[in-house]
């Protein structure tokens, strides 16, 4: 892949761009020029790729992350992702729509990725098992400990005081807040009625995680 002095690809360029249309038109020029396949041993494409993602992401191009994510860019179970545009958020508070809008794309892409990196299954998006392995893998990512500080991204969140981002978390839907009607299953509320909306924050910390860990036998709230 050509680089400028600075080391930069023509991906580079168009990732920095304020215009998202520039990564899109790139990736839709060259579409395998950011695949990364576990079979790929070239260091320096997957470097490009990972980089190629946290510049998007902390520009705010929702659509970009997610086809970088869909090609393998990178692994997004670190939270290094997440912890990027956190911190964005808090030195651009006018970015704060389109870094919520990442942190939406990475929520529908977490099962999908993380599927990619342990060979699970991908149960169908309309299951309930689906519906179980998105509850379990974002509450992974938001709560597991990350390698540089131990610390997670919601311990994260609360120390940089991110405020916006923690109620996007504490209404993440299907991990921590979950609609009912007053009648019946969950779905459209037929006229006259209302809907019940519910919070689990059971195994949002580790001072909140119940004894046995288990999540998904029972919802708590």
């Amino acid at each position: 892949m050509a680089v400028n002095r600075q080391c930069d690809t023509p991906f580079h360029i168009a990732a920095r761009c304020p215009n998202p249309d520039a990564m899109a038109a790139m990736l839709d020029t060259f579409p395998t020029c950011c695949f990364v396949s576990e079979n790929n041993d070239d260091k320096f494409e997957k470097l490009v790729a990972s980089e190629l993602l946290i510049i998007c992401a902390r520009g705010g191009h929702a659509e970009a992350v997610g086809r970088l994510i869909r090609c393998g860019a990178a692994d997004i179970e670190s939270g290094e992702v997440l912890r990027v545009i956190v911190d964005e958020s808090v030195r651009s508070p006018s970015k704060s729509r389109l870094l919520l809008a990442v942190y939406d794309t990475l929520v529908d892409h977490a099962v999908l990725c993380r599927c990619a990196k342990t060979g699970e299954e991908m149960s169908r998006p309309d299951s309930a098992e689906y519906g179980n392995q998105k509850r379990r893998t974002v509450l992974d990512l938001l709560t597991k400990p990350s390698v540089g500080d131990c610390t997670s991204i919601m311990e994260h969140i609360i120390n940089v005081g991110a405020g916006k981002f923690l109620r996007a978390i504490f209404n993440t839907p299907g991990v921590f807040k979950f609609d009912k009607a007053t009648e019946g299953e969950a779905g459209e509320v037929p006229a006259g009625q209302r809907r019940i909306v519910s919070y689990d924050v059971t195994n949002m910390t580790p001072y909140t995680r119940s004894v046995d860990g288990d999540e998904d036998d029972e919802y708590q709230r």
